[in-house]
């Protein structure tokens, strides 16, 4: 697969299991890891095997200075959680926007626009939910583009979403549940996220999708069986609901960009499961 890839986000969670996966997998491929400034040690690993350039991805110069030979471009760099929410938007459509003219103007064969399952719930206003559906609207301008909704993506080294909980175990023999909770969630294996990017890239699918894991769970339950297979033994103490509303408010105040605010404690009691039968393509 004689490919130059571009691709933000190279040192995040899932950024950085894809390229591993891939350049397992096409050892022969070239890919350019486009990262913020002073932040290239975070995949030294792979430096022998990719280029790797830092720079401002909302400067268009910058991403204009790499598209030599590029003939497919993997957008996953997003802005999660600020004090901020004008920035969190600004950023990821902003980016967006910078990659998807610069496909157009190369002609590249493909861009892959990782997006969320949020941008399906309409009941979701954050900044991080809105940005993504006007991120969507700003990659579906080019003809070849794959979107991908992943729904909560876990394994090792994920510290944002169901991860953060999984530390909350490790670390301490009291662990907090999510009283009355009975909305599931269908997590997805980082394993099952890089295979589909994989795939995508082989063999250059077009059009938007929603990818999630098979197994309908619980948050609740999920961590109890994360406890259960890594064999610790913790005390689970359910915490009700309007507690939780109500430190979600207090973060929402105090610690804005923590992420644990009101709107992540919603994403929770709401759930994200579908129907099986449910087609997502389009």
């Amino acid at each position: 697969m004689a490919k130059v890839i571009l691709i933000t986000g190279s040192t995040g969670f899932i950024g950085s299991a894809f390229c591993r996966s891939f350049l397992q997998e096409f050892p022969d491929s070239r890919l350019r890891c486009l990262v913020r400034p002073g932040s290239a040690h975070k995949i030294q690993s792979l430096k022998h095997m990719s280029e790797v350039s830092e720079g401002d991805l909302t400067d268009l110069r910058f991403i204009e200075s790499n598209m030599r030979d590029v003939s497919v471009i993997v957008h996953l760099a997003a802005m999660l959680r600020t004090g901020h929410p004008e920035k969190v938007f600004r950023f990821n459509t902003e980016t967006t926007r910078i990659l998807t003219d610069a496909a157009a103007a190369h002609n590249i064969r493909q861009l892959i626009y990782v997006s969320t399952e949020n941008v399906m719930r309409e009941d979701i206003q954050d900044a991080y939910a809105e940005g993504k559906r006007e991120a969507e609207k700003i990659a579906s301008a080019f003809a070849r583009t794959l979107i991908l909704r992943p729904s909560f993506v876990f394994g090792p080294g994920e510290n944002h979403g169901i991860g953060r909980i999984c530390d909350v175990a490790e670390r301490f023999p009291v662990v907090p549940q999510f009283g009355g909770l009975k909305a599931e969630v269908q997590p997805l294996y980082i394993d099952e996220m890089t295979a589909c990017l994989t795939e995508a890239v082989r063999s250059e699918t077009t059009g938007t999708y929603m990818i999630c894991g098979l197994q309908k769970i619980t948050i609740n339950d999920f961590i109890s069986l994360y406890c259960k297979v890594r064999k610790i033994r913790r005390f689970f103490v359910p915490v009700p609901k309007f507690l939780w509303r109500w430190l979600g408010c207090a973060a929402d105040r105090v610690i804005p960009g923590a992420g644990w605010g009101s709107h992540q404690f919603q994403n929770i009691y709401f759930g994200r499961s579908y129907p099986d039968n449910l087609n997502f393509s389009s």
